[in-house]
């Protein structure tokens, strides 16, 4: 018993270790349209957009704007925030 115990505390830190290294993984279905008014994406501009990429990439190639969409809401991140955010999936904006 006591090593089945020791078994599921490992498995659990190693998923959480896992999600973690990973960061936050967003839910952008696709890139920035036009049916996205303003108030729902901040400071994110379609015509601004360099694709999908991770936060870091984005930063790394001089982005400026993140867009993450979570659980239905989008988020325009901008500025130094972009280089800590640690997400995938997002939208990279100049």
């Amino acid at each position: 018993m006591r090593s089945f115990i020791l078994v599921v505390i490992t498995s659990l830190l190693a998923v959480a270790y896992a999600q973690g290294s990973k960061g936050t993984v967003c839910g952008n279905q696709g890139l920035l349209g036009n049916s996205r008014p303003k108030k729902f994406v901040g400071d994110c501009n379609r015509s601004d957009s360099w694709g999908k990429l991770s936060s870091h990439n984005c930063f790394n190639r001089g982005g400026k704007k993140y867009l993450c969409v979570q659980d239905g809401k989008a988020k325009c991140y901008t500025g130094g925030d972009v280089k800590s955010l640690n997400m995938e999936r997002g939208e990279c904006f100049a």
